[in-house]
């Protein structure tokens, strides 16, 4: 929020280039980095007991259903679609909840999902395929589904020959060479980076 307000009251108009001190325990310079979506699916249903499941709607089936349809539409929509930095869509689901008692049709499912994006697959066009999933399950079923969007961030690609870039890392060479990292370490933050999408300049 803090970023958006000053690039809305117009302090980025003019400015050429930006350094993030973002800790990311990778010890280089970053230019470029994936979008981030970060998206809670919500199943309502109706409560009842196990032995009686006719009476009620089990949120958590619907919830199940759904996520299976939304993953296939997503890998179908980004299936061989890559970027030559950034490298594909990732889409994670990362937390789940429902249910209160194993004897007991859950009344309520929640999933969370954290998507990384890439410029070729917009999160608009992500946005797009879960609300039309979503609408056409509530229209056909007796699913109660909704959709929160608690992050949306695009995808950032910055330029490789920046001047900056080896600016940075001249002056941040001192300090980054006395990081005790050994070489299998700094690999290991560098794939880890790279699988994130951080993409570093060399």
């Amino acid at each position: 929020p803090g970023a958006e307000a000053l690039e809305m009251a117009g302090y980025s108009d003019d400015v050429d280039a930006l350094l993030i001190a973002e800790p990311t325990g990778y010890y280089n310079m970053v230019y470029t980095n994936k979008g981030e979506l970060d998206i809670e699916i919500k199943s309502v249903g109706k409560a009842a007991h196990s032995s009686m499941p006719a009476l009620g709607n089990n949120a958590i089936e619907h919830l199940l259903t759904v996520l299976a349809q939304i993953r296939t539409q997503i890998d179908q929509l980004t299936a061989g679609v890559t970027n030559p930095v950034l490298g594909e869509t990732l889409l994670n689901v990362d937390t789940i909840s429902g249910g209160n008692q194993i004897n007991a049709i859950p009344s309520l499912a929640i999933v969370g999902l954290n998507l990384r994006t890439i410029p070729e697959v917009s999160n608009d066009q992500i946005l797009n395929v879960i609300d039309d999933v979503v609408a056409n399950y509530n229209q056909t079923t007796t699913g109660q589904i909704s959709v929160e969007v608690s992050m949306n961030i695009v995808s950032i690609l910055g330029d490789v020959n920046a001047p900056l870039l080896p600016d940075m890392q001249r002056i941040a060479e001192p300090y980054a060479s006395r990081q005790k990292i050994s070489a299998a370490e700094a690999e290991q933050l560098k794939q880890a980076a790279l699988a994130a999408g951080v993409k570093d300049d060399r």
